[in-house]
């Protein structure tokens, strides 16, 4: 493969900001370890002495990692059309790389204000799995030390990416970032359970009338993350990830979530209902007035034998004014549907 001149003598010349970037991104107290496990948590100036260091700090992302086991797979997201890398750190022995992704704006996970910015990047990662024939199940929790003498680095962009610069490359389903999309690997366990925790939060602050401790009602939570959904995943998550998750979700629900809310809740899912079967009505309604416009003849009783409704309905068609696009006007006056 023929690099592109911007990519030539790259590696005699490094990109230091950009790693330097990499590095203050590191948390101040990392897990390190000397294999892929989280074996150790150090200070920064100690963890960085390790082959394998946590990229990221716990509840937020800054580089994305895709894990690749392949002889040439530093090079290999070019054969696929892929963006390119930072970086990728190559082991000597065998190949294999992790390619790393800066992201320019750190992405939270957990929040409630940035989910769908984190949702995003869940899809991104996926995607970026599925074009590389990467590793679905990489964690992207350690990953390979840039600056440890073990591997090799090669630099590639020097550009930081924001989020919709990978769609110059992927392409991600139209649900990909939508509510309830599951992710079964990867961050993308973190937004399935924060998903599905919050819905559960719901119901269940809901079951204790509103009034039960936020500390009590978080601890509540996290056993049923913890315990639950947790364990559906192929690779749980940590017990410090899933607390994260429960905290977050507890807090939020705890503050936002009271008597008066859901009774607000209630009174507008109600009328929306209400709106949708009035506006089935109406289509019913208007076919019953077209027949007997056509057929003067037909009685109410006729006219609910061919189209299978009660008479009721037949001479209720007959009162309905079609209501107006004023929400308050929507029940005023209306004979009943069905």
């Amino acid at each position: 493969m023929t690099l592109p001149l911007d990519y030539e003598n790259v590696k005699a010349n490094p990109h230091k900001t950009l790693l330097q970037l990499y590095l203050d991104s590191v948390p101040s107290k990392p897990y390190c370890s000397d294999d892929k496990t989280a074996r150790y948590i150090k200070p920064k100036e100690i963890a960085l002495k390790f082959p394998y260091i946590q990229h990221n700090p716990p509840f937020s992302i800054s580089t994305l990692v895709i894990d690749h086991d392949d002889s040439e797979s530093h090079y290999l997201w070019d054969d696929y059309r892929a963006p390119p890398p930072n970086f990728a750190v190559m082991s000597r022995k065998k190949g294999f790389s992790h390619l790393n992704y800066m992201i320019r704006n750190k992405v939270y996970k957990n929040r409630n204000d940035t989910i769908k910015s984190f949702r995003l990047l869940c899809a991104i990662e996926k995607a970026l799995i599925k074009k590389l024939k990467a590793d679905p199940q990489y964690t992207n929790l350690m990953s390979k030390n840039p600056i440890h003498d073990e591997w090799v680095r090669y630099d590639f962009n020097i550009w930081q990416y924001d989020l919709y610069d990978f769609f110059d490359y992927l392409e991600l389903p139209k649900f990909a970032i939508e509510e309830n999309t599951l992710f079964e690997f990867g961050l993308g366990r973190n937004c399935t359970v924060f998903d599905e925790l919050r819905h559960i939060a719901y119901s269940k602050i809901k079951e204790f009338s509103f009034e039960i401790d936020q500390d009590l009602f978080i601890n509540h939570l996290f056993d049923i993350a913890y315990n639950r959904l947790n364990l559906l995943f192929p690779i749980p998550l940590s017990e410090k990830e899933v607390f994260g998750i429960a905290k977050s979700v507890g807090r939020w629900t705890h503050s936002h979530f009271d008597k008066t809310v859901f009774k607000a809740i209630q009174s507008a899912r109600g009328k929306k209902s209400g709106i949708k079967r009035l506006e089935k009505a109406s289509t019913l309604y208007k076919e019953i007035k077209e027949i007997k416009l056509k057929n003067p003849h037909l009685s109410n009783r006729n006219i609910a034998e061919i189209l299978k409704v009660n008479e009721k309905t037949v001479r209720n068609a007959f009162k309905y004014i079609e209501p107006t696009t004023d929400d308050s006007e929507l029940f005023e006056d209306q004979p009943e549907l069905f």
